[in-house]
């Protein structure tokens, strides 16, 4: 009788497979996403007659993403010039990996197998500069 609660209890079922993916979740995803609303939702506000600060519920960190000069450049960066950069890093690997795989295919060599990763190193080292 013991043995079976024992092997019952080290069994592995398919619901237990979920929890890392959900404690991943939680840490890298949930978290960071909770910590950016609070940062842009609130402000700190120094006290100089009790010489602390408190967190005030304001939305003056977000309004300021939108009229602060420097941070209205990373804005456009991140939304015009990045993705010009992954579409030329894109099409540059493509025709270098082309290239390689019509190399390897004719020269039907071990450097075939070794090829592709050669290629994806060699691209995000020479395209991501």
């Amino acid at each position: 009788m013991k043995s079976n609660k024992v092997k019952r209890f080290f069994t592995l079922q398919r619901k237990y497979l979920c929890i890392p993916y959900i404690v991943f979740f939680i840490l890298f995803i949930f978290a960071p996403i909770l910590i950016i609303v609070f940062y842009a939702i609130t402000n700190e506000v120094y006290d100089a007659a009790t010489n602390t600060t408190h967190i005030v519920l304001s939305g003056q960190p977000f309004i300021n993403f939108f009229t602060d000069p420097s941070k209205i450049n990373v804005l456009f960066v991140s939304l015009f010039i990045a993705p010009a950069r992954i579409a030329i890093y894109r099409s540059g690997s493509f025709v270098f990996l082309r290239y390689a795989y019509a190399s390897a295919e004719q020269t039907e060599s071990v450097s075939g197998f070794l090829c592709p990763t050669m290629c994806i190193c060699f691209c995000s080292i020479i395209f991501s500069s």
